[in-house]
């Protein structure tokens, strides 16, 4: 990040304690974007408000913020490698648990992104 800014280590953290702390900095910025992005699309068109069309455009600015987009696959080739303990969800119907991991958030992006991709022919 410093190499990037043109500046030395030191620089970057005398306005940051720690590199999370830069990590945190950069990503609520880029979850600021996406909210007013959000809200803009909802002025912009007020049919938005409903959850099929609310989801699709939420989707579609993750999917144009490279590290909002990178945080919710786990690409640790963008964030480094930060191992996270798994989260387990449970099927509500069957009652199955599933693993969150990098695997399985990459292949969930990867399907709503052909899903959602074939109905973005705007």
């Amino acid at each position: 990040m410093a190499r990037l800014a043109g500046v030395g280590k030191g620089t970057v953290y005398l306005h940051w304690a720690s590199k999370l702390e830069l990590f945190a900095t950069v990503l609520i910025r880029d979850v600021a974007r996406i909210v007013v992005d959000q809200l803009a699309a909802l002025r912009a068109d007020p049919a938005e408000i409903r959850l099929h069309r609310t989801m699709r455009g939420l989707f579609l600015l993750v999917v144009h913020h490279p590290l909002a987009r990178a945080f919710y696959t786990g690409d640790t080739e963008l964030l480094g490698a930060a191992p996270a303990a798994p989260r387990e969800f449970r099927e509500p119907r069957s009652g199955r648990i599933y693993q969150e991991t990098p695997q399985t958030r990459q292949a969930a992006a990867s399907s709503c992104g052909r899903v959602l991709y074939a109905d973005c022919t705007e």
